[in-house]
C-alpha cells in the first residue's frame, strides 16, 4: 500500500499535465516539495532551498517556485525540473522590504510569470503585479502603474497573494486585503472586473478572506475563502454560483487536475485532498 503523506505546513499546490499534484511544504529547516497522485499518495519530494509559498507549471512543465531563500530571507523564484533539477533563479526584493508572502503564475503560453508583492505599512499597504520573463527580465506591473485616476480606486491592492492565469490569458489576482478577486488583461495591465466582498449584509456569495484561487475548464473562478472556511465557486463574470462541499477546516489553496479533479491544501489539518470534479 503507497504512504500517506505527512504535511507540516502546505501552502501552495499545482497540477502537472501528467496528472501529479506538487506541494509546497513550507517548514523552518525542513523545507520540501512533495509530489502526490490524484489518489492522493505520495510519490517523492525534494529539498528546496527557499522557504517555499507557492509554485507554478511553465509551458515546459517545469516548476517555479516563489519564497524566501533560508540563508538570507531574500525573496526568490527557483525554477525547478520535475524531480527537484535546480534550474535557474531570480532574485526579488529583499523579503524585510515587503514582509508578506508572495503568490506565482505562469500563462503557459507566452512564459511569462507573475508574482504578488505587497509593500508598506498595516493601514498603508499597497499591492502589485511583478511581471517577468523567465530570464529574469521584467516587463512591468499590473496594474499599471499609470492607470487612470478615476479607476485607482476600483484597482487598488493592498494584500494580493495568489493569483492564476485562466483560459483566456486574463490574469485574477485574490486580494485579502480587500477580500476581492480582481480580474485584469495582462497584456496592457488594465483592470476588467473585481468580484463581491464582505459587508454588513453580506451572505454566502461574499468573500471574506480569499486566498488561494483556481479556474477549472469552463472558465468559472473557484476561490478559497479562509475566512469563511469554504471553497466558493463564481462564472467568470464575478456571479456566485455556490459552495464547493469540500469538508475541510481552513481552505488555503486550490488547483485544478488536467481531469477536473480539484486539490486543497487544509493548513488547519496540515491535508491535501482530492475531489471528484466539483
Amino acid at each position: 500500500m503507497a504512504a500517506a503523506p505527512r504535511f507540516e505546513n502546505p501552502r501552495g499546490v499545482t497540477v502537472s499535465q501528467n496528472e501529479e499534484i506538487f506541494v509546497a511544504d513550507s517548514c523552518y529547516g525542513n523545507n520540501r516539495i512533495q509530489v502526490l497522485n490524484l489518489r492522493g499518495e505520495f510519490e517523492r519530494q525534494f529539498p528546496t532551498t527557499i522557504d517555499p509559498n507557492d509554485m507554478a507549471m511553465d509551458g515546459a512543465q517545469n516548476l517555479w517556485v516563489v519564497g524566501r531563500r533560508v540563508a538570507d530571507h531574500r525573496a526568490v523564484l527557483v525554477k525547478y525540473n520535475q524531480h527537484g533539477k535546480e534550474l535557474g533563479s531570480i532574485l526579488l526584493e529583499p523579503e524585510e522590504k515587503t514582509g508578506r508572502d508572495r503568490g506565482i503564475a505562469v500563462d503557459t503560453r507566452t512564459n511569462n510569470i507573475f508574482v504578488t508583492e505587497t509593500t508598506g505599512e498595516k493601514h498603508n499597504r499597497k499591492g502589485k503585479v511583478r511581471v517577468f520573463q523567465p530570464d529574469g527580465t521584467e516587463l512591468g506591473t499590473v496594474p499599471e502603474q499609470g492607470v487612470q485616476q478615476f479607476l485607482r480606486a476600483l484597482v487598488t491592492l493592498t494584500n494580493p497573494e495568489y493569483v492564476v492565469v485562466n483560459g483566456n490569458g486574463d490574469l485574477l489576482v485574490s486580494d485579502w486585503g480587500t477580500a476581492r478577486v480582481f480580474v485584469f488583461n495582462p497584456q496592457n495591465g488594465r483592470f476588467l472586473f473585481r468580484g463581491q466582498c464582505v459587508g454588513p449584509e453580506s451572505g454566502d456569495g461574499q468573500l471574506k478572506d480569499p486566498r488561494g484561487i483556481c479556474t477549472d475548464g469552463a472558465g468559472n473562478i473557484i476561490v478559497a475563502d479562509q475566512g469563511d472556511n469554504r471553497v466558493k465557486k463564481f462564472n467568470n463574470a464575478g456571479n456566485y454560483l455556490g459552495h464547493i462541499p469540500v469538508n475541510v477546516g481552513e481552505p488555503l489553496t486550490v488547483a485544478m487536475a488536467p481531469q477536473g479533479q480539484l486539490v486543497v491544501t487544509d493548513t488547519a489539518n496540515k491535508t491535501v485532498t482530492v475531489f471528484p470534479n466539483p
